[in-house]
């Protein structure tokens, strides 16, 4: 498959099945995530990953991060969902205080959690790239021990999966260009 094909075919996966991705299989498409374009040394990320039995930790911080009515509404729901996912991934960023460094920041680990998708596809494992409002609580950060320099840029929950979803219709980049010749 080549890169444009697998750009163009990617797409979110929600549910996934009970095969095991393997934590070398995880490092790996990490290894190679990490060849965002990033403007600065040291590169702004890090990871934090959850498999097995650190899936209910991360489970337990999440409801936590959860006011009650939310907890009420839909906490069953959403342990019941994680608990579908084989691997999660929390990906943090580093914060500045330089608004033209944060933008490159932001874009550089907006860049590797494509990448990381983009090549998790290629073996056959899909991704959603999660950014509730939930965990950016305080609670949240806590748990995962973020420093104050640091920022969850997402958590990326990952497995194999039996089907894909229905493509989505996107409009054609001549659409939506302007060049200017002159």
């Amino acid at each position: 498959m080549t890169v444009s094909e697998i750009i163009r075919e990617r797409c979110t996966i929600r549910e996934f099945n009970d095969k095991k991705v393997s934590l070398d299989t995880i490092t790996e498409l990490l290894e190679t995530s990490v060849w965002a374009p990033y403007h600065g040394i040291p590169e702004p990320w890090r990871f934090i990953v959850f498999s097995e039995n650190g899936m209910e930790r991360l489970i337990d911080m999440i409801l936590q991060a959860l006011s009650l009515p939310e907890r009420k509404e839909y906490g069953e729901k959403l342990k019941t969902y994680l608990r579908t996912v084989p691997v999660a991934i929390a990906v943090v960023g580093k914060l500045d205080r330089n608004q033209k460094i944060m933008d490159e920041v932001s874009a550089s680990v907006s860049a590797l959690i494509q990448n990381f998708q983009l090549a998790a596809w290629e073996k056959e494992i899909g991704v959603v790239w999660k950014t509730q409002s939930y965990m950016y609580a305080p609670q949240i950060s806590k748990s995962l021990v973020l420093k104050p320099d640091e920022k969850l840029a997402g958590v990326l929950l990952c497995g194999y999966f039996d089907k894909k979803p229905t493509e989505r219709f996107r409009k054609s980049a001549a659409s939506r260009t302007t060049y200017v010749k002159a």
